[in-house]
């Protein structure tokens, strides 16, 4: 979709398209955390079903077992959901006021401004409702299907997007589009955890005020971690809207996008293990966890080295022929591929701590936003785009890139010696 927005939308109007879908997915960070915990929940509670539990991890609900346990778990996901989408909404409203008062989006008019925010961000709100059927899925071993429904949902947006700027619809028929696709997708994934036999053979217990502030509890460092994440790698294009305009968005988003699906697309190699994982240490088999950690590391570290480097050679060749813009000076593409690649070996092994049942990466992440925002703020307007790579370059030095290392090492230190709460 990318090629044909910046190709037919012209530099300005692209520029106003990707930025407002950036701005929107704000709202997400309403989640709280509330997806990775119920999908870890749900892990756990499939392997606990089947052997005794050796683990301690503090994070995880011990008494929620089997396809009941899941049952009660996506009812208190559910309920918790709810809120975060109110407080989703909140936000989009503010920041849609903001938009409409904003001279830097004069030229498309307020009429079609407000239509078109209002489009996207209800899109926004409807997936995140639709996220705890994901999380469930995942937890549930089906990851390979929430890939294709996620995937479908996607292309069918994009899709469907592209072909309306071909014919010249503007950009409020493309985000009522994206919008009826989003509706679509809840229905659908709603649909498919609903009926299957094991869940719906269980009635949910009822939603307990101490469980609700259990899972807020367990899930809050999470979201405040997903809040820093926002800060550290995807502000970058709001902030280059806000403070250069959206005619130089589309250079930068082009490059990000490229960056951040080659990191999407080597940590593949572990998402689809974190549920098992988890089920085994539910199960109390440590060393088969161990081998499938060790597995994933090894793959993630090996591919995200050639992805980077294939990364910075292939993205002004791609900038240019495919998507019409602009590339980015080869040092600044140099940076982003070196900063992906340690953003990609230092994921990896926080994901798997992660799964295990503890967060210890609240303080990091919140140092690691902070500074990253910070020197984006003062050394944006002064050194260009260059400021951005380099920013978030000495925001993960400084903070998780190391930590998410050293606590990885310790969970697979844990894991040998049959105790992985060592971490």
């Amino acid at each position: 979709m990318v090629p044909v927005v910046t190709r037919r939308l012209g530099q300005t109007d692209a520029g106003v398209w990707l930025s407002f879908q950036s701005i929107a997915l704000v709202a997400t960070l309403a989640d709280f955390g509330f997806g990775f915990v119920t999908s870890r929940q749900v892990a756990y509670a499939l392997g606990r079903s089947s052997a005794g539990d050796k683990t301690i991890a503090k994070d995880i609900d011990h008494e929620q077992v089997g396809w009941q346990g899941i049952a009660n778990t996506l009812a208190l996901a559910t309920w918790l959901n709810r809120l975060s989408v109110l407080a989703g909404a909140v936000v989009l409203g503010v920041i849609g006021y903001g938009l409409v008062h904003s001279s830097k989006f004069d030229a498309l008019g307020s009429g079609s401004l407000v239509a078109l925010w209002s489009c996207l961000a209800f899109s926004i709100l409807v997936r995140m409702l639709t996220k705890p059927f994901y999380a469930v899925q995942e937890g549930a071993g089906q990851l390979p299907l929430s890939r294709v429904l996620n995937g479908s949902q996607q292309l069918i947006s994009s899709g469907g997007s592209t072909v309306i700027a071909m014919l010249g619809g503007g950009l409020v028929a493309m985000a009522f589009w994206v919008c009826l696709v989003a509706i679509i997708e809840f229905a659908v994934v709603n649909y498919l955890i609903t009926s299957i036999p094991a869940f719906r053979q269980c009635v949910a217990a009822p939603v307990r005020k101490q469980k609700l502030i259990q899972l807020f509890r367990v899930s809050l460092p999470l979201g405040v971690v997903s809040v820093s994440g926002y800060m550290f790698s995807s502000i970058q294009v709001p902030l280059v809207a806000a403070m250069l305009g959206p005619k130089d968005v589309s250079s930068y988003y082009v490059a990000q996008r490229l960056g951040q699906f080659m990191t999407l697309a080597v940590l593949q190699f572990a998402f689809p293990v974190l549920p098992v994982f988890t089920s085994l240490l539910g199960a109390g088999r440590n060393e088969d966890a161990l081998q499938k950690f060790t597995q994933a590391v090894r793959r993630v570290c090996l591919f995200a080295s050639i992805g980077g480097a294939l990364f910075w050679i292939s993205q002004p060749f791609v900038s240019r022929l495919l998507f019409g813009v602009t590339p980015l000076p080869s040092s600044v593409v140099g940076l982003m591929a070196f900063d992906f690649f340690l953003l990609t070996v230092a994921g990896v092994w926080g994901q798997f701590v992660l799964a295990s049942g503890v967060n210890p990466f609240l303080v990091p992440a919140l140092i690691a936003g902070g500074v990253n925002v910070l020197l984006l703020w003062l050394l944006l307007p002064r050194i260009g785009i260059v400021a951005i790579p380099l920013s978030t370059l000495c925001a993960g030095l400084a903070s998780t890139y190391w930590v998410n290392l050293s606590y990885g090492m310790k969970l697979r230190s844990g894991l040998r010696a049959e105790d992985p709460s060592i971490i």
